[in-house]
């Protein structure tokens, strides 16, 4: 069956309320094409990364939530939508991503410096700082977490 007699289907199970078999033919659809899918994710988080990087965090999220629902078991892609919300101020949710990226994997040192950035930047620079090392300890030369750990011993010597 092709997308558009699938989708002219599901239309009319739709329109006729018979939503069980709707649901049905769309996760058929949706298993059969899953590797596409998972290249829509690459792209969208490649995309929303590169928009955060030119200062368009706003339009960024939209990609970045669209890689993550395609493909949740993927840490790369919460850790690119955690440092959108970051850029956002939106530090609650950018910790959220980084635990669940952490659940995937405990070793994931991005995750880590992204979380403890967004620890600092809530008031909470004492906690932030010691996933900022844990993140230093897993890779020792990434200029983001020297940086985060530089600003965040920075806020404590001028607070204490």
């Amino acid at each position: 069956m092709s997308f558009d007699d699938s989708f002219e289907k599901i239309k009319a199970q739709q329109d006729n309320k018979r939503f069980e078999e709707s649901v049905e033919l769309c996760n058929k659809i949706l298993a059969d094409h899953s590797e596409l899918l998972s290249d829509i994710a690459i792209v969208c988080d490649k995309k929303g990364f590169a928009l955060t990087s030119l200062g368009k965090p706003e339009e960024a999220l939209t990609y970045n939530s669209i890689a993550v629902a395609f493909n949740p078991q993927e840490g790369i892609s919460l850790v690119n939508r955690s440092f959108t919300l970051v850029e956002l101020g939106r530090y609650n949710e950018s910790i959220n991503d980084c635990e669940e990226a952490l659940k995937l994997d405990p070793n994931y040192a991005k995750a880590w410096n992204t979380k403890g950035y967004s620890l600092h930047k809530l008031g909470k620079s004492e906690e932030g700082l010691k996933d900022v090392e844990k993140a230093l300890e897993l890779d020792p030369n990434d200029n983001d977490s020297i940086e985060s750990k530089k600003e965040i011993l920075e806020a404590l010597e001028k607070s204490g």
